[in-house]
């Protein structure tokens, strides 16, 4: 069947106008999917640091809590007071009650005396004796504040960094002991998960 001239000016006129539609649509398809790569990967790259951001204030705002409690008349004259126990754990209480991000807060004296807020469920292990941890002889060596290796609290029995600093009395050059706060690795992992990514991700 021979195409009358009329149809071949028609599929020709067509052929003009569609081409160039179908160029651009592949190249705006392109361009969009480019620009939408880098939005996300610039989103996603801002994310990331304002996580870091995030958790090096949070790190930071535990850094000035146990600062605090250091100089705490309560703790740093611990020693020879027969009501000193009560004390201290009121005070962790107040902070540890008002943190839910905080597993514990915790003072070991160079006495061997050793308080935690919340109690360990089910106690301590007989003869618990602070001095011997880790945390404790690292933090007296140093005479600043320390973070420890992430390890498994004796207490909750979870994933935990520890923040601790010598409790100094005033005139006294020994320290009176050691207090820290326990933070449970699963509440860094939350915090940061509240940062978003992009219209719907996160980065945890």
């Amino acid at each position: 069947m021979r195409i009358s001239l009329r149809w071949k000016m028609l599929l020709l006129i067509f052929a003009l106008v569609v081409a160039p539609v179908l160029l651009l649509g592949v190249s705006e398809y392109r361009t969009a999917r480019s620009l939408l790569t880098e939005n996300v990967r610039v989103s996603a790259r801002d994310a990331l640091v304002g996580g870091v951001d995030v958790a090096d204030l949070f790190l930071k705002s535990v850094e000035d809590a146990v600062t605090m409690l250091s100089q705490d008349p309560s703790l740093q004259n611990t020693l020879g007071d027969s009501l000193a126990a009560e004390r201290v754990l009121e005070i962790f209480e107040a902070y540890v009650e008002s943190h839910d991000d905080i597993e514990n807060a915790f003072f070991g004296t160079r006495e061997k005396d050793f308080y935690v807020y919340p109690p360990a469920p089910g106690g301590l292990p007989p003869g618990f004796d602070p001095t011997s941890r880790p945390w404790y002889p690292r933090t007296v060596e140093s005479g600043r504040i320390t973070w420890t290796e992430p390890y498994v609290d004796t207490g909750s029995g979870k994933l935990v960094v520890s923040v601790a600093v010598p409790v100094y009395k005033s005139g006294d050059a020994q320290p009176v002991g050691v207090v820290g706060i326990d933070l449970a690795l699963d509440s860094l992992a939350h915090l940061l998960s509240t940062r978003s990514v992009g219209q719907g991700g996160y980065l945890v």
